[in-house]
């Protein structure tokens, strides 16, 4: 099933960021909002000073957060997306430095809680060298092993990288296919590759971020299939629109699956040798209706 009229509904995104046609429909990131709060014990709670709210951690206060397995002691902010925020935190019971992705508060309706209990779920359940691994996950809160790195994005040269450094670069390109195929064997799409979402860590480690685009599946009868494409097909319509596949740049929830992250892979590589995206076009609408039909510009 296709979609064609998505790229309408994100002509005004920003081409470098991941996007669904299920965001576009959600309210404007512009406001923090009225944290939510409970007393179960399975959610975000409040500190009892009222300095550490979420909303007030987001705008870089500081505070604790209380999960169902602990106290946590929130830093500094370490980065900001669409849908959530992730800020360093101490474990209070363990004395470890964490990382927390929390669910922006004014994003906390229904079914944002579900996709970011979903993604939740998908990175739980992955245990790589090359994927961070999650200690903790609550209603609201995902809690993951602190990596101190820089973004590939970030650490890649500018324009086509130098002959002297291609090795290591498709060094770890592989070391990302590596962590890929084991996420594939369980079941699982990334559908969001690209050098922002993969970190450099200071220890040379090579890993894959931000699954919150991932689905979960797996393989009938040869093929890949996801419950949640089947039941909902508009989710296809998921990814970055200068990085993303062909499939799902056109809505094709019978294609998108394995094959849409090694897509991604070709995507890192192009840049890596073409220096630029697959689908350098002006603005989101331009590269989500070339991916659609495979029209990638020359290459130099």
């Amino acid at each position: 099933m296709t979609h064609p009229g998505w790229a309408d509904t994100v002509s005004n995104a920003d081409a470098a960021t991941s996007l669904s046609v299920r965001a576009t429909t959600l309210p404007p990131d512009s406001s923090l909002g009225t944290p939510p709060s409970s007393t179960d014990g399975s959610t975000l709670l409040l500190p009892t000073s009222g300095s550490g709210t979420v909303a007030t951690l987001l705008a870089g206060g500081s505070g604790r957060l209380r999960l169902a397995t602990g106290g946590y002691e929130a830093g500094s902010m370490l980065g900001v997306g669409g849908m959530g925020a992730v800020m360093l935190a101490r474990q209070e019971e363990l004395g470890r430095e964490v990382a927390i992705k929390v669910l922006r508060p004014d994003l906390a309706d229904p079914e944002r809680r579900r996709l970011f209990a979903a993604e939740s779920a998908i990175a739980a359940r992955l245990s790589h060298p090359g994927i961070v691994p999650v200690h903790d996950a609550s209603d609201g809160a995902l809690v993951m092993r602190r990596v101190r790195g820089t973004a590939w994005s970030d650490a890649l040269p500018a324009g086509v990288v130098p002959r002297d450094h291609l090795a290591a670069e498709a060094g770890r390109l592989a070391r990302v296919a590596d962590a890929l195929a084991y996420a594939h064997a369980q079941g699982v799409v990334h559908r969001d590759l690209k050098p922002a979402n993969i970190m450099v860590g200071e220890d040379g480690a090579v890993l894959v971020l931000d699954w919150g685009l991932a689905l979960a599946g797996q393989v009938v009868d040869g093929c890949w299939r996801c419950p949640r494409l089947a039941e909902d097909p508009i989710l296809a319509c998921a990814g970055t629109p200068v990085w993303i596949a062909s499939e799902a740049a056109r809505g094709d929830a019978d294609g998108v699956g394995p094959a849409t992250d090694v897509f991604g892979l070709g995507a890192i590589l192009h840049r890596l040798l073409a220096g630029r995206p697959p689908w350098a076009a002006a603005g989101p609408h331009g590269a989500l209706a070339a991916a659609a039909v495979g029209a990638a510009p020359a290459l130099p």
